[in-house]
């Protein structure tokens, strides 16, 4: 409760910039004056930034620390609930697979039944495995690359992180075909 009223008279403080705020994000630049200006504008806006940012970390930072404090509690016994829920449902699966191919190869047997009484035999072992009240079931199509070569082209993604550290390497002159490269500027700023 308290971090919420710290965050309130952090807001209440900042309103105070927002129309000086406004005026610097409104200048004009076209000129060296109003370049300089603007330059002055950026670093007093750095500073509100860092002055918010550090009212910010203060009040989260405690929050924080004791989120991270629970987490550390709780994490042993949920790890071991997800374990045994993986390991419950995976056997759960696999009963119900099981039981399914016992099912198909009885009517295998019984369409090679030789006599219709060893067909009825063998149809008599056919059960509908039900599931347990509060479990349900349902099919996903998974799927593992064998052979990545074989992939059509519009499957494929590109290393985005490989591409731009060749970019970087070749001073924006990579050999790659597909690849336009341009220099954009970055303008970076000290607090007032």
């Amino acid at each position: 409760m308290e971090a919420i009223v710290q965050a309130k008279v952090a807001t209440t403080e900042f309103a105070a910039h927002r129309d000086d705020l406004e005026l610097v994000r409104a200048q004009e630049i076209s000129n060296d004056e109003e370049k300089e200006l603007a330059a002055q504008g950026l670093r007093l806006v750095k500073q509100w930034l860092s002055e918010v940012e550090e009212k910010r970390t203060a009040i989260t930072g405690p929050l924080n620390k004791a989120l991270r404090e629970v987490n550390e509690l709780f994490r042993p016994m949920k790890r071991s609930l997800e374990e045994a829920e993986r390991d419950l449902k995976s056997r759960i699966a696999g009963y119900l697979a099981e039981s399914e191919a016992k099912n198909l190869r009885a009517i295998q047997a019984a369409a090679a039944a030789e006599t219709p009484a060893q067909a009825n035999e063998a149809l008599a072992t056919v059960a509908r495995a039900e599931l347990p009240r509060g479990i349900s079931q349902r099919f996903i199509w998974v799927f593992e690359i064998v052979d990545a070569s074989q992939i059509p082209r519009e499957y494929l993604t590109p290393d985005m992180v490989k591409i731009g550290e060749a970019v970087r390497a070749r001073d924006g002159k990579p050999d790659i075909p597909g690849i336009v490269v341009r220099k954009e500027s970055v303008i970076s700023s000290r607090r007032a």
